[in-house]
C-alpha cells in the first residue's frame, strides 16, 4: 500500500486512511471523493479477505487446541490408571488442558516502608494528584503509624486516599523558621 499512498496527494492519502479506520472499526464510510472510493475497494476487498482467512485460522487453531486437550486428559487418565498416584510428565508437544488457579494474597506486614506507601498511595490517589501532594501524605502516614504493627499496609493506604480525596484543602507542611536575633 506504500506505493498507493506516496502517489496520492497528502489531503487524499488522509481521506483515504480515515476511511480505512472508519472500515475497520464497522463505521461503514461512504467516501464521497472519486478517487478515495477508487484507492479504497481494493484495500476493501483485501480486508474481507484477510478477515475470512484469520477466521478460518481461528476455528482451525480452536479445533486443534480441543483435540491436544482430550489427548492429553485421556494419556494422563491412562498413565494414573497404570501407576496410582505417580503423575508422569506429559510430552512437551502435548496441549495443556485450561486449568482455573485461584489466588488469595494477604499483604501483611509489620513495618512501614515509604517507598511500598508511595506505591500504594499512588493507586488509591485520584486521577491528577502531584506526586509532591502524595509524598506530604506518605510522610503524614509514616509520622501517624511509624513504628505500630499494621495489619494490611494497603488497606490502610486506601483508607488514608479516600480521607484524602475527602478534604477540602490539602494540609501544607511550612518550612521551619529561623529566629533572626
Amino acid at each position: 500500500m506504500i506505493h498507493s499512498f506516496s502517489i496520492l496527494p497528502d489531503d487524499i492519502a488522509g481521506k483515504l486512511i480515515k476511511t480505512i479506520f472508519e472500515y475497520v472499526n464497522d463505521k461503514d464510510p461512504q467516501p464521497e471523493d472519486l478517487l478515495v472510493k477508487v484507492a479504497f475497494e481494493p484495500i476493501k476487498q483485501q480486508l474481507k479477505r484477510d478477515l475470512k482467512d484469520w477466521d478460518n485460522e481461528r476455528e482451525r487453531r480452536s479445533e486443534s487446541g480441543k483435540r491436544g486437550g482430550l489427548k492429553s486428559g485421556e494419556a494422563r487418565r491412562r498413565s494414573a490408571s497404570k501407576n496410582e498416584g505417580v503423575l508422569q510428565k506429559t510430552k512437551q508437544t502435548e496441549a495443556n488442558e485450561a486449568v482455573t488457579v485461584t489466588v488469595n494474597v494477604n499483604d501483611t506486614t509489620t513495618t512501614i516502608d515509604r517507598q511500598k506507601v508511595l506505591e500504594y498511595l499512588r493507586g488509591a490517589a485520584p486521577i491528577g494528584t502531584e506526586r509532591a501532594e502524595l509524598e506530604v501524605e506518605a510522610d503524614a502516614l509514616m509520622k501517624t503509624y511509624g513504628g505500630k504493627k499494621i495489619g494490611n499496609l494497603r488497606a490502610l493506604c486506601n483508607r488514608w486516599m479516600a480521607n484524602f480525596a475527602e478534604r477540602a484543602v490539602m494540609p501544607v507542611i511550612q518550612p521551619v523558621k529561623k529566629m533572626v536575633l
